[in-house]
């Protein structure tokens, strides 16, 4: 029998129980995408976005100041449909399209700051059966209250004493400052007396 242009192919049965698992799996796949607490982002194989998923978009709200500090025109509500290349000025474009066009450097994370905002970013492509780049996912992770965080603490140990002790008394660790005012250097071999 031969099937004519235009005419609805016809299923065997068990053709037909492979396309309802595959619709299944499909429809469960997306739903836990949408609804996933990590922030993602599908861009196609040209960087259109094409899909942010709730968590995304609520961080995107958040910190709409931030990204409008960097894209004017941004509109967390009207991503989907725009190019990456808007978020990317001049040498930058480039950058980012020759990292992502190299399959060796995926997936690829990066760390970007937008205003006070911190966020690290993780790249990965998204292939069709037969290998093919048809796109790629983002996931956002926000980080700037730990950037914060450690940047205080960073600061505390570039400027202050700090040594740490067990509550029996040993020693545990002594940042620079610390072996400096006793006159000491870290490996000098001698112990720290409780």
């Amino acid at each position: 029998m031969t099937q004519r242009l235009g005419e609805p192919r016809i299923l065997r049965g068990d053709q037909l129980v492979a396309a309802e698992e595959t619709r299944k799996l499909s429809d469960f796949r997306g739903e836990a995408f949408r609804t996933s607490q990590s922030a993602m982002m599908m861009v196609d194989a040209d960087m259109t976005i094409t899909y942010v998923n709730r968590s995304l978009l609520a961080t995107m709200r958040r910190y709409q100041a931030e990204f409008k500090s960097h894209v004017a025109d941004f509109d967390p509500d009207n991503v989907v449909g725009r190019n990456m290349d808007d978020f990317h000025p001049g040498a930058l474009r480039d950058r980012v399209r020759g990292i992502l066009s190299d399959p060796s450097n995926l997936p690829y994370s990066a760390y970007i700051a937008l205003g006070d905002s911190r966020f690290s970013l993780k790249t990965s492509a998204v292939e069709d059966a037969q290998g093919n780049l048809i796109g790629y996912v983002n996931e956002w992770l926000d980080v700037t209250q730990s950037y914060y965080s450690n940047a205080m603490l960073q600061a505390i140990d570039d400027n202050m004493l700090k040594a740490d002790f067990s509550v029996d008394g040993s020693f545990i660790y002594a940042n620079d400052h610390f072996y400096h005012t006793f006159g000491r250097t870290r490996d000098d071999g001698q112990e720290w007396a409780p």
